[in-house]
């Protein structure tokens, strides 16, 4: 069975939380996040990279980090 790449990837890029897409290097989305405020946990996760496969978990994502 063949896995899809997944759609975005969020990872820490230049100090900030950055969202790529899955075909691009280039930022599609700055996150407004203070990346100090994260727990470890969440910056140890965002330097490897955190995938999604869709819009709508990529949404809740931002909205649970940026709360």
């Amino acid at each position: 069975i063949e896995q899809e790449a997944p759609e975005y990837t969020v990872r820490e890029y230049g100090g900030r939380a950055v969202v790529f897409r899955s075909d691009s290097e280039e930022p599609y989305m700055f996150i407004d996040v203070d990346m100090l405020l994260l727990s470890d946990m969440d910056r140890q996760q965002l330097s490897s990279g955190i995938y999604f496969d869709n819009e709508n978990e990529l949404r809740q994502f931002i909205e649970d980090i940026s709360s």
